[in-house]
């Protein structure tokens, strides 16, 4: 009987083990490495996603560069384009008239008359042209006005003199304009 159930226990038991030894063997040369590639996918998966969010990071700061180039241009583009209002390269007598009829205008003057002189070449730039007006129809605060106005304006200019007649109220100015050529 011994021998009996030793029999019967091998016929169950010997599967059992055969089985499990199978697994063994299917898990150390199919599972395991598969699985040990899975972990290495998996961290060369995290690593790339680091790269990609530097990448992203850097693309943000390229962007920033890149807007921050684009207002320094414009700003610098506006600034020349002051410096060139204040500094023209040569005077045009038609756009000096109307600016300074609108600038007299704006402060409650009229324009009576106005002399745009020759502009000096003979010496080196900038250049002069000395510009005359004639204003009437204000008082000596609006007078002060339109000089302030002249003083704050973008053209480069000097005022040389300013007369008064009472009888009429009328001021001449005579003023100097700067140009390059």
């Amino acid at each position: 009987m011994p021998q009996l159930k030793l029999k019967a226990f091998w016929q169950w038991f010997g599967p059992i083990l055969a089985g499990l030894a199978v697994l063994l063997v299917g898990w150390r040369t199919l599972i395991q490495p598969q699985l040990a590639s899975r972990t290495q996918l998996t961290e060369r998966l995290e690593q790339l996603g680091e790269s990609t969010t530097q990448f992203e990071r850097y693309l943000a700061d390229v962007d920033e560069l890149e807007e921050a180039y684009r207002t320094a241009r414009g700003s610098a583009g506006e600034q020349l384009a002051k410096v060139r209002q204040a500094l023209p390269s040569s005077p045009n007598n038609a756009e000096l008239f109307a600016q300074f009829q609108e600038l007299i205008e704006g402060n409650g003057l009229v324009l009576v008359g106005m002399s745009i002189g020759p502009t000096d070449t003979r010496a080196e730039p900038p250049y002069v042209t000395e510009v005359s007006f004639s204003v009437a129809g204000g008082s000596y605060l609006v007078m002060k006005g339109l000089l302030d106005t002249l003083e704050r304006h973008l053209r480069l200019l000097d005022v040389i003199s300013l007369t008064f007649d009472s009888q009429v109220q009328n001021y001449t100015v005579v003023a100097r304009l700067y140009s390059t050529r």
